[in-house]
């Protein structure tokens, strides 16, 4: 692995080095077997964009997924209840689930309990025909490698503790997009390697994992592949990351809203002296929009803008001292957050009778 799975970066620098460590997760021998010799496992870093990686080449079988996580009643609630408030959250609707990387469909039972009509995708041919005989529907196909259509549309993704495993995550994220509708949801959880950092958790390393994420290179990871990420946070103890993410929307688009403007305009055409209160952002370039001949100047609080003139408006900056002398008919708040704590400044401190407007309201 000589580039960096995320930014393809060959500035990678060596973390830590285990000798004759195991050659895989599923290293195990029958009792008659000689016994073997290990492999130097490479743990190293991307300088440029922070992703940790080994530096080995991949198990023979990283297109599989084997574990035995389903056998845990403890955590067969937690995927249920986890799906359950995902759900939830973020109004999922539909009831077809994909899960990548299904092993033999252990979690599927959870999912239907909760109404999802399941279909998972597996390499191993003896977990495909394990989930078979349980009358689980379960596909030969991986996103890196099959080059057909599972002709299935889900409303919800499930890849966990699965990316990890793979030589090329973006390429893997990028090609399960398909496998959901136009609004459907995708939750995905890696190894929390974050921790494994904190506490010195050395001893997690695995030939198996390939990438060893932590939540800044996961979020990286992820919306580098097209994705908008909805929610990320730690579970099962901190030993998970995981992520609920969107297709991005790439026909999302700004425009000025014309009809709020002349709305926000139609009212103050009825005054004479107009005043907006706060220099901010918003303020500035919501005048921008208007005619700024209309707006007569903007008081704000900031002693480094008092006396200054906004740029291209015209218009000068005052200070609150000045408000009695120049008494606007009417005062718009621009102030965000604070719009209410100014709105509270005006009445009782400056003892203010005007007309009082919201900018927030015409946005």
């Amino acid at each position: 692995m000589s580039n960096c799975f995320l930014c393809k970066s060959s500035h990678l620098n060596n973390v830590i080095t285990i000798r004759n460590a195991p050659r895989s997760a599923q290293d195990f021998l029958d009792p008659l077997e000689d016994a073997v010799v290990g492999e130097d496992l490479r743990l190293v870093c991307c300088t440029e964009c922070g992703h940790y990686q080994l530096a080995n080449d991949p198990v023979d079988y990283w297109k599989e997924c084997i574990t035995s996580a389903s056998l845990s009643a403890e955590m067969r609630e937690f995927r249920k209840a986890q799906l359950s408030r995902i759900v939830e959250r973020f109004n999922v609707t539909g009831r077809c689930l994909i899960q990548v990387g299904c092993s033999d469909g252990g979690f599927f039972p959870c999912f239907e309990a909760i109404g999802f009509e399941c279909i998972g995708t597996e390499k191993s041919h003896s977990h495909i025909q394990a989930g078979r005989r349980l009358g689980r529907d379960i596909r030969d196909w991986h996103p890196q490698v099959s080059t057909t259509s599972l002709n299935a549309k889900a409303d919800v993704v499930l890849c966990l503790n699965f990316l990890e495993h793979s030589t090329d995550p973006l390429s893997f994220l990028r090609n399960i997009q398909n496998l959901a509708t136009d609004e459907g949801i995708f939750l995905i959880e890696v190894p929390n390697f974050y921790k494994d950092l904190r506490k010195n958790g050395w001893y997690n390393l695995i030939r198996d994992h390939l990438s060893y994420f932590v939540p800044n290179t996961f979020s990286q990871c992820v919306q580098a592949a097209g994705y908008d990420v909805l929610e990320m946070g730690f579970c099962w103890g901190d030993d998970g990351i995981y992520c609920v993410a969107a297709k991005k929307n790439e026909h999302e688009t700004l425009e000025i809203d014309r009809n709020r403007i002349r709305l926000l305009q139609s009212t103050l055409v009825n005054y004479e002296t107009v005043a907006f209160w706060g220099a901010s952002h918003q303020a500035l370039t919501v005048i921008s929009t208007m005619n700024p001949g209309d707006v007569s100047c903007i008081f704000d609080t900031a002693q480094f803008k008092q006396g200054k003139i906004a740029a291209t408006l015209g218009i000068e900056i005052q200070s609150p001292e000045h408000l009695d002398i120049i008494a606007p008919d009417i005062i718009v708040i621009s102030a965000a957050g604070y719009s209410d704590e100014v709105f509270n400044f005006l009445r009782q401190k400056h003892k203010y009778n005007g007309k009082i407007l919201f900018l927030r309201d015409y946005l």
